[in-house]
């Protein structure tokens, strides 16, 4: 074992091998601790109970339920967030280019399993806007114009079912690879985009609109309009209320409802379909649309799926962690991910379109109490029931008004461009990512712009990976406090260069490093170093014969300091008296360096020998256990030059220069 280099005064570990021979864990001890665990937990019954626990979460909180305490609230929120399914179903079905009663197959059936494989006991599962319009971008590419006719058979609805098939395969391909911080670097992306595209979807359907309005003003059916008027006024009017008054409001009045109610009534009794050719749902099938996915077009629209299971996903885990942590328990996102997986394939046997979760219904269930997921299988009744026995009576209820119910739930969407000129001042790169987004979803689908904005936010990263600035440290006080000298007033130290580069060393920038560190030195030191070897080589051997003695001199007066001590290449007058820059002590901090790859480890060690070729003392400090392991693949002697922090590298360098 290698010995800890002993000062005058006292024994102190300033190389990283030295601290990890004495107090790291050997690795073999590590391994067989993993495989005692994982035999552990295969064996016992315990541990395989718990597995079954954590994949259907059903079977933990079942047990646990108790009538007297969560009956009442679940029974309220479920009967509540059920009647305000009904007009969302009908209004988003529309949204997705669909028939009306597809919204209430989504409200329905694929919720009875979300109990089953969802950890969350707030959110609520059915028709989102979001994901509506998405597929109503998709539907249009792989089904007849004509599609949305009113009658509706199970072999018309099999286009959904193979698209709502592969969301479903697509959503549960994700947890088996996926961490947790790739869930929160996805999601971190995934939100933001998917307000911008919905938002720009939104505007671009507000500019067609009003081209169609120009075009086509002379044909404007007078009764249609008042119609629409009259609804969206009811509705703004009604969610002012609830905004007004949300703190003495138990759960948010449903004016969606009423306005369903009244208006259905008001056209059945003036005939407003018949006289007035005011456009009416129409017939709703009181019989459920059964299809088998057809596992052929499922290759045909997997990618087109992507997008939907990416906006379902984003939104789902959001609104997971933001209940769970008002509510103070534990969800799990790649459980999150396989219970809407799971949804949606149940969905895609009964004519369903890929389902997702909405804010208004989650915040229903939060405001009224629920207190477990029953509340989602009583929801679920309720729209069946209405899907069963109540159909016909929503035959004379105005598409009108439920184009109103949803230009009014999602008119705080195509408020998104005011926070451009906040989100510059935060992050420009950002700004830039939604302008981007902006042109995608302009020039082509709200689909591509989703897929386009989420991968300029990569591209951004990788962008900000590349352009890692490296800097030069120093002292700014006498507490051992280093910063950028660049920006603040330091201490000098003309012998020390103290080096950080700020980002992770890999192919892409590594090149930056290398010239930046150029630029902090003054010279290139793998040149410099290659014509100092040139030079030597044609000196005479009587010369270099004095230079071998000189140094064997000097070694001679040093050894007694330190005999255990692996030696860094001494600092001699003749080695830097021709060097453009005064330093001799380079000491890399790579504290801010995550991981690099073999270019980088390559870069960085050639640097290393070119400046220990030259004379001066390298050291590098800070490393991460991935860092290391590269370095040392590259570099055999690379354990001599490691340090275990910044101080010691410093303090290190101080004691070199007393013995030189």
């Amino acid at each position: 074992m290698r010995k800890a280099v002993v000062a005058e005064e006292e024994s102190e570990i300033f190389r990283e091998c030295d601290l990890d021979d004495k107090f790291r864990k050997p690795r073999s001890e590590s391994k067989e601790r993993i495989l005692e665990n994982f035999r552990t937990k295969c064996s016992s019954r315990k541990h395989c109970w718990g597995l079954i626990k954590s994949r259907l979460p059903i079977v933990d909180w079942l047990p646990r339920y108790s009538l007297k305490r969560d009956a009442f609230g679940d029974v309220t929120a479920g009967l509540t967030v059920g009647v305000v399914h009904i007009p969302q179903g009908l209004a988003y079905a529309q949204l997705a280019s669909l028939p009306p009663v597809v919204g209430l197959y989504v409200s329905s059936f694929p919720v009875l399993m979300y109990p089953i494989f969802g950890t969350s006991k707030h959110i609520s599962m059915g028709t989102f806007a979001i994901v509506s319009v998405i597929v109503s971008s998709v539907l249009t590419q792989h089904v007849p114009s004509d599609y949305c006719g009113p009658y509706t058979s199970s072999t018309t609805f099999s286009p959904i079912s193979r698209a709502h098939f592969s969301t479903g395969y697509t959503t549960m391909s994700i947890p088996a690879n996926t961490t947790t911080a790739d869930t929160d670097c996805l999601q971190k992306y995934d939100n933001r985009m998917i307000e911008v595209c919905s938002a720009l979807s939104l505007c671009v359907g507000l500019v067609q609109i009003f081209v169609e309005l120009i075009r086509n003003i002379s044909d404007t059916n007078i009764a249609t309009l008042i119609v629409s008027i009259l609804c969206v006024t009811f509705l703004m009017i009604g969610k002012t209320i609830n905004e007004r008054y949300k703190a003495k409001l138990r759960i948010p009045i449903p004016w969606e409802l009423f306005l369903v109610a009244i208006s259905t009534s008001l056209s059945y009794l003036l005939e407003l379909h018949a006289k007035y050719d005011v456009d009416a749902v129409g017939i709703v099938p009181s019989a459920i649309a059964l299809s088998a996915p057809n596992g052929g077009d499922v290759v045909a629209l997997f990618f087109d799926s992507i997008p939907v299971a990416i906006a379902s996903f984003a939104i789902a885990i959001s609104l997971c962690r933001m209940y769970a942590i008002k509510h103070s328990y534990n969800i799990d996102s790649n459980q999150e991910f396989l219970a809407l997986g799971m949804c949606n394939i149940l969905g895609s046997f009964f004519s369903c379109y890929p389902c997702g979760p909405a804010l208004s219904r989650s915040s229903i269930n939060d405001g009224v109490g629920v207190k477990s997921q029953l509340g989602s299988y009583l929801s679920s009744i309720v729209v069946a029931v209405v899907l069963l026995w109540m159909g016909p009576l929503f035959e004379a209820l105005p598409q009108a008004a439920l184009a109103a119910i949803i230009i009014v739930n999602i008119r705080h969407v195509t408020m998104y461009w005011k926070k451009v000129p906040h989100l510059w001042r935060i992050s420009r790169l950002d700004a830039v990512t939604w302008i981007v987004a902006c042109f995608a979803v302009i020039s082509s689908s709200v689909s591509v712009g989703l897929v386009t904005g989420v991968g300029f936010s990569i591209l951004t990263v990788l962008i900000r990976m590349r352009r890692a600035p490296g800097i030069s440290l120093r002292k700014v006080l006498a507490g051992g406090v280093y910063r950028n000298t660049k920006k603040y007033h330091t201490l000098s130290n003309k012998d020390l260069l103290i080096y950080q580069f700020t980002g992770p060393l890999f192919f892409g920038n590594k090149d930056r490093f290398n010239d930046s560190l150029i630029g902090h030195l003054g010279y290139d030191p793998v040149k410099l170093n290659l014509r100092r070897e040139a030079e030597d080589d044609i000196d005479s051997p009587s010369e270099q014969i004095r230079e071998t003695s000189s140094i064997e001199e000097q070694n001679l007066n040093t050894s007694d300091l330190s005999q255990n001590r692996v030696d860094i290449p001494m600092i001699t007058k003749r080695n830097t008296a021709l060097l453009p820059t005064p330093y001799r002590v380079v000491i890399l901090d790579m504290v801010r360096c995550s991981f690099t790859d073999s270019d980088g480890a390559r870069t960085l060690t050639g640097v290393c020998v070119a400046l220990q070729g030259l004379g001066l003392a390298v050291m590098i400090v800070s490393c991460t256990d991935h860092v290391k392991s590269s370095l040392k693949a590259s570099w055999e002697n690379v354990d001599d030059v490691i340090f275990v922090s910044l101080e010691s590298a410093i303090k290190y360098s101080n004691l070199e220069t007393l013995r030189t």
